[in-house]
């Protein structure tokens, strides 16, 4: 289980990411160690659109 603030990391990097032209989906595999269910979290706040995140 992710944290609030490792959660808003991973999204502040895979939104970089994405404006390099990367797929956050593609990209989320990278992180090995995260679960299946912590990369669709993370997935699922990325899409959420919050600004802060």
């Amino acid at each position: 289980m992710l944290s609030n603030i490792q959660k808003n990391i991973l999204v502040r990097a895979l939104r970089i990411r994405q404006k390099s032209g990367e797929n956050p989906a593609e990209a989320i595999k990278s992180y090995v160690k995260l679960t299946d269910q912590e990369q669709e979290e993370v997935l699922a706040e990325l899409e959420g659109g919050r600004a802060d995140g």
